[in-house]
């Protein structure tokens, strides 16, 4: 989460101030705190359901480094549960966006 105010300079000038800060704690009952961790562990190319009920279970358990469990941290700890399948997928699409311009380029040569 970032925060950002306004800063009035000694000319009259105004600078806006970012500070990074900490994400505020999920709320149990908010849906969109269960979303945000579903998402997270998709957006990294993780196997969803083991990243979710490894989290909770640490969680419940008492973990209290939150460092381990962000997804980017967690991956590396459990490279068994890396989709690669998902990852051949997505760059299928951009390996075709490479290609397709140069098609066009040996056409008009040609």
């Amino acid at each position: 989460m970032v925060r950002a105010g306004p800063i009035i300079g000694t000319d009259d000038t105004t600078v806006t101030l970012v500070v990074k800060d900490t994400p505020p704690p999920l709320d149990p009952n908010d849906p969109k705190a269960a979303m945000s961790l579903v998402s997270s562990a998709a957006r990294n190319d993780l196997d969803v359901f083991m990243y979710v009920k490894d989290v909770l279970d640490r969680l419940l358990a008492g973990e209290t480094n939150y460092e381990t469990l962000r997804p980017d941290d967690w991956k590396q700890s459990h490279p068994e549960t890396l989709r690669i399948y998902h990852q051949e997928e997505r760059r299928s699409p951009a390996d075709a966006k490479a290609v397709k311009p140069a098609r066009r380029r040996i056409a008009r040569k040609g």
